[in-house]
């Protein structure tokens, strides 16, 4: 009872705003390196709440001591009352932690039908209100974000086990998810306003006033109880931002009683939404005669009287409880009441519409039929539709409203070719003659050895295709399986535990419903070797049986060896496997497996003979010593392991040579002649005299490119091709003596090829082309591109310019004209004068003026910075004429000294004459020339 009374009691603080934790969350994982990843329902859960970057690892009870926390999550290996890592339930009566809401997980305690639970700790000390068991399943309460309570959170998470919210895990959905706490709770709290008072104004007004509430930022909702309906009716259309309301209580009587609520807009990493606080409540008592609902002292018009809304569509009319008054509308059938109103269903009475409503006008109107029956649908006849039928495609309603469509073959195409019994090609290159079965699965024959499907042909123990394992004549025999104690076949896990003795022998992916070791290391420990030292292998493979059909592909997979004369026992020492040294790896990339208990040639490695020699052959192996095979790599097959079943576990076969001085030739045949010296055949046709060396490699005399033995004319030296239209020429790759080709202008390699473009020099042609004699010819054209046409050079033409007259083309079909004098004659000398009379002797003018700027200050060009330079270089019109124009376009001043004008004369002409300093012409040029007001 104690216990329940201060968890309501810190519950009311809450609710209330009197206590409060920071927006943070910590998170203490103690089950780092599982595939579940228990502890993403705090790091992926948090963040939507908190801010991720708000979300931090610590530990569960130091953190919390010492500072608030909104949300809490602690995972590790539990038992009832308590959790590795964490703490136990005497840590939680002795501390005071810091957070509100909190999540627990681990084995056992979240059975929490006992008394001294670890999860039911939790709230019996500290602030914390609410607690769940996250992990099996990963649970589901982002919405509280949004101001949704803990007990959606709940709800969700029960309801998840169709996979709606993913990842869910292989727990989702089941009977054990529950909540420690109450379920109302919400995350984000407003402060309620302070103490609330009511007073009658007068017969139809009362007064309210209230303290204000710290996060009020909206302001706040009145609401009043109706004690005939037993509701809170919200009073205020709209918030009100004061402390006061002042409501119509016409019509009331007796004791009124009202609620006042804050309202807040609240801002969470996952958006925004308007949050209200608790309610704070008062009454008031309404005396003395009361007011009817037309104002009237005890007055006849009270609530449940008749009287007239003044609408003719409404019969019945009354005063409401609020004084309003209302009538019963009339249906579209007459009936005061009624439910034949607008938008309610009726029947028109045609079989051929459904939906049938009544309209605005109260005329009983249906849609149309669909095909499939759906008034107003869109299953027309020509759309598509469903006839349910998964082997065809292009469904369609007819005319007559029947879905048809036509069949799909097994490639899914509609009316297709691709039937069953027809080829196909199943993408795998291991099989041949592939066709579609009656289920049209695309599936073909194994190519055996010889490339026959479905042949029966396979490679024999010394890799010849369909042998007879000639190469194991004269050869020992041992086969001997995994050893069963010690453990001879054990799997190392990605975290380096080590498992024996636990299902199927994985090669090397986890098996497991939940495969959390992932692709493993698998040992395979052989006792008791009886191979001699010094004994040469001929052969050597591991044998296994198939204990599963479930393939995880691709699957390419690396066997190696322990580099040791007597491999030592695996053991249960962390990462026993991969840190061993080995004398090589084979690859092997295994078929699938299709058939439980097989143990044929699919499941057989590929040749060890290379590996299994390097160990025989040390000078610390003897026979009866032990060999440790290590297989790694990625994807999966399932084999049987020795506890499982003794007789189905891992076999080693190796054949051996007991001779030493019996030995395999160059090709690796044994006892063969192709030994050192003996001839051979390199494969290069450029060789003579092929033989084996001493290292058993096939090599012969090189023939250079002229048939010469060890001669010098090989690729890459110069020869002589017999064509002169050809340079640098030399032996190719090929013994093919070739040179480079000169084009028509001298250069090796060159583009100027007959029939390429070139330029004859001639403007009166056109085309110009290399012919096969390298002569660069046109075809003859005018000045205006037309084959034999008039335009020719002194004949007339039109430059385009007003300004010219007499226009001709030149000798390099230019057309130009001459420049038109003021008194328009073309290349005539008559100009204005000063005075503007052409051809005049500037009569108007009394004198004349000239001069010239007369020191080195008097031209000085500005920078668009605003810097000044005088004589700098070339007088800038007015673009920065420097290589690197960074002063832009300047301001240029010229200052005339001493110009003899008298005052007051009329000026007929002035003009600023320049005088060029460059052809650096800069285009378009636009300038402005104006003058300084001033007389001197």
């Amino acid at each position: 009872t104690t216990l329940l009374g201060n968890y309501l009691t810190k519950l009311h603080q809450w609710k209330h705003k009197q206590y409060t934790a920071q927006t943070r969350a910590v998170v203490d994982d103690n089950f780092t390196g599982y595939s579940d990843a228990f502890a993403q329902n705090a790091w992926r859960g948090f963040g939507p709440l908190v801010d991720p970057d708000n979300v931090a690892a610590g530990d569960y009870f130091s953190s919390m001591s010492s500072g608030s926390y909104l949300w809490s999550y602690g995972c590790g290996g539990g038992w009832w009352n308590g959790a590795n890592g964490i703490g136990n339930t005497t840590d939680f009566t002795s501390s005071s932690l810091q957070s509100v809401f909190t999540i627990l997980f681990g084995s056992y305690f979240g059975d929490w039908d006992c008394s001294n639970n670890f999860m039911r700790a939790s709230l019996a000390q500290g602030r914390t209100l609410t607690n769940f068991w996250a992990g099996y399943p990963n649970w589901v309460f982002h919405h509280m974000g949004m101001g949704a309570p803990i007990g959606k959170a709940v709800v969700m998470t029960q309801n998840n086990g169709n996979g709606h919210y993913d990842p869910a895990n292989w727990q989702a959905g089941r009977v054990h998810i529950s909540l420690l706490g109450d379920p109302t709770l919400r995350m984000s709290i407003v402060a309620p306003p302070g103490s609330v008072s009511a007073s009658v104004i007068n017969s139809t007004s009362a007064a309210l006033t209230w303290g204000a509430s710290a996060d009020a930022g909206l302001g706040y909702h009145v609401y009043r109880y109706n004690t005939q309906t037993g509701a809170w009716v919200r009073r205020t259309s709209s918030p009100v931002t004061g402390t006061n309301f002042t409501d119509n209580i016409s019509g009331l009587s007796g004791q009124v009683r009202y609620m006042v609520r804050a309202l807040d807009l609240e801002v969470t990493p996952s958006g925004t939404y308007q949050n209200l606080s608790q309610g704070r409540f008062t009454t008031m008592n309404v005396s003395g005669p009361v007011l009817d609902c037309q104002g009237v002292p005890g007055g006849s018009a009270v609530p449940g009287t008749a009287c007239n809304d003044g609408d003719a569509g409404t019969v019945n009319d009354a005063w409401t409880v609020d004084c309003q008054c209302v009538g019963d509308p009339l249906d579209c059938n007459g009936v005061p009441n009624g439910p034949a109103m607008p938008g309610t269903s009726c029947d028109d009475g045609d079989p051929d519409t459904g939906n049938d409503t009544w309209n605005g006008a109260c005329v009983c109107v249906g849609l149309p039929l669909d095909c499939a029956g759906v008034p107003g649908g869109g299953a027309l006849p020509g759309t598509a539709c469903d006839d349910g039928n998964a082997s065809t495609g292009n469904d369609s309603w007819t005319v007559s409203c029947q879905c048809i469509g036509e069949p799909i073959d097994c490639a899914g195409v509609p009316n297709g070719q691709a039937l069953p019994g027809t080829p196909c090609d199943d993408g795998d290159s291991s099989t041949g003659n592939d066709v579609y079965g009656a289920d049209c699965t695309c599936a073909g024959s194994v190519l055996d050895c010889l490339g026959v499907p479905g042949g029966s042909a396979v490679v024999d123990d010394c890799g010849v295709c369909n042998g007879t394992n000639d190469c194991l004549s004269g050869t020992v025999t041992t086969c001997l399986r995994v050893a069963m104690s010690p453990d001879g076949d054990v799997e190392e896990a990605e975290n380096g535990n080590m498992y024996a003795t636990t299902g199927a022998l994985d090669l090397v992916f986890d098996s497991e419903p939940s495969p959390w070791r992932g692709e493993q290391t698998t040992g395979l420990w052989f006792q008791g070797v009886e191979v001699p030292q010094g004994a040469v292998v001929v052969s050597a493979y591991l044998q296994f049986t198939a204990r599963s059909s479930n393939n995880v592909q691709p699957c390419q997979l690396e066997i190696g060896l322990q580099e040791s004369g007597n491999a030592p026992a695996i053991g249960w020492a962390p990462f026993g496997l991969s840190g061993r040294p080995l004398v090589g790896t084979v690859g092997w990339q295994p078929p699938t497996w299709s058939q439980i208990d097989d143990a044929g040639p699919d499941q057989r490695s590929p040749q060890l003979a290379g590996l299994v020699q390097q160990v025989v052959s040390r000078s610390d192996w003897q026979s009866n010593n032990a060999m440790l095979f290590v297989v790694s790599g990625t994807g999966g097959r399932s084999a049987w392991q020795v506890n499982e079943d003794p007789l189905k576990a891992v076999e080693l076969c190796i054949h051996y040579l007991p001779d030493s001085s019996v030995t395999f030739d160059c090709t690796g045949v044994l006892g063969g002649d192709a030994l050192p010296g003996s001839p051979c055949d390199d494969g290069d046709p450029l060789t003579q005299g092929d033989t084996w060396s001493t290292d058993c490699v096939c090599e012969g005399v090189f023939v250079d490119c002229e048939g010469v033995p060890g001669g010098q004319a090989i690729p890459g030296t110069p020869c002589d091709d017999g064509d002169p239209t050809t340079v640098s020429d030399t032996w190719s790759a090929t013994c093919s003596c070739e040179g480079v080709l000169v084009d028509c202008e001298g250069v090796p390699g060159g583009p100027s090829l007959p029939g390429t473009p070139c330029d004859d020099g001639d403007v009166l042609t056109t085309s110009d082309s290399w012919t096969v004699g390298c002569d660069c010819a046109g075809t003859p054209s005018d000045c205006a591109g037309v084959a034999g046409g008039p335009a020719l050079p002194g004949t007339p033409c039109d430059d385009g310019d007003p300004n010219t007259g007499d226009d001709v083309w030149d000798a390099s079909c230019n057309c130009s004209g001459l420049l038109i004098d003021c008194n328009g004659v073309p290349g005539g000398g008559a100009e204005l004068d000063l005075c503007g009379v052409c051809g005049g002797t500037n009569d108007c003018v009394d004198g004349v003026s000239c001069t010239r700027i007369s020191d080195g200050a008097g031209d000085v060009e500005q920078a668009e910075n605003g810097n000044v330079y005088v004589n700098t270089g070339a007088l800038d019109l007015v673009l920065d004429g420097e290589p690197n124009p960074w002063r832009g376009h300047q301001l240029v001043g010229l200052r005339f000294d001493g110009v003899e004008v008298p005052e007051g004369a009329l000026i007929v002409s002035a003009h600023i004459q320049f005088t060029s300093a460059g052809q650096g012409d800069v285009d378009p040029v636009e300038l402005i020339v104006s003058a300084e007001i001033d007389a001197d």
